[in-house]
């Protein structure tokens, strides 16, 4: 989640850099820069309070409502989602644009590209670990929701509201993992002598060399 936020605001800052350049711009760039910058911030009312105060000076009206789900079903559509934005973004001819929108451009070349990685990781990964899971996280992520109008009131009861069934659909989803590592296939072992011994060899090994090193 904090690799989104950095990502969604370096979007941001680079966009707003690119549109700096007025005429020298490609108009049709920075169009597909704002569809993306649109879609990432409104994806759910979280990400959406943390980037934008007024999202309707972005064009954003259709507001979300609360956490969206995070199934199985949910990562294949991102991943399909991710793929399509970065064979989009590679239509256009960098060469033709200007040189903010070059560094703009290859910065979301590399970052929709980790993305590709991270979105294939989160099917391994576990949602709920002791330290740094989403239950450790969320608390905190909700202190810091920022209130300055019936909007975020708005937004926020819809995010308190949204809970339950966004833990559900990671618990699902955890649910499918763990079936999936049970028939998996045991990973090959590897015999390292020193390594696999009885620990009382282990003090033995230890003790003769101590012995033998005494002056």
């Amino acid at each position: 989640m904090k690799k989104r936020f950095f990502v969604l605001f370096l979007l941001f800052s680079l966009f707003i850099a690119g549109c700096q350049t007025g005429q020298e711009a490609n108009a049709d760039f920075n169009t597909f820069c704002m569809e993306t910058f649109r879609s990432y911030a409104a994806s759910d009312s979280l990400t959406l309070n943390y980037t934008l105060m007024s999202p309707k000076k972005y064009g954003i009206t259709d507001l979300p409502d609360g956490f969206s789900s995070f199934s199985l079903h949910d990562l294949k559509q991102m991943q399909t989602s991710t793929e399509n934005t970065l064979a989009r973004l590679r239509s256009f001819a960098s060469k033709n644009l200007s040189r903010e929108d070059r560094l703009l451009y290859d910065t979301l070349d590399a970052s929709l590209t980790l993305s590709q990685e991270d979105i294939r990781m989160l099917a391994h990964s576990y949602s709920f670990d002791p330290s740094s899971g989403i239950q450790a996280q969320l608390p905190v992520l909700l202190c810091e929701f920022i209130l300055t109008d019936k909007q975020d009131y708005d937004q926020y009861f819809s995010l308190l509201g949204s809970i339950p069934a966004y833990f559900n659909s990671l618990t699902a989803l955890e649910k499918i993992k763990q079936k999936k590592k049970k028939k998996a296939p045991p990973p090959p072992s590897h015999n390292h002598p020193p390594y696999n011994k009885p620990v009382s060899g282990i003090y033995q090994f230890i003790g003769n060399r101590c012995h033998r090193e005494k002056f």
